[in-house]
């Protein structure tokens, strides 16, 4: 499983260079795998980036 990276900012920037304004970051499950973010998709508040596949999710 990949590693989850915490974000404390609102914009998300990956380290590949990736950012909401380029490729774009979608809702994921914690194995990578795109989901619709809706309360039955079992979906955790995870984004991965769509260039590398890094997952990232909002600090509390």
């Amino acid at each position: 499983m990949p590693k989850i990276i915490y974000v404390y900012q609102e914009e998300i920037e990956c380290d590949c260079g990736n950012t909401s304004f380029q490729s774009g970051f979608f809702a994921c499950l914690e194995d990578g795998s795109l989901v619709e973010p809706t309360i039955d998709s079992g979906w955790d508040g995870l984004y991965v980036c769509m260039e590398c596949d890094q997952i990232f999710k909002y600090a509390d």
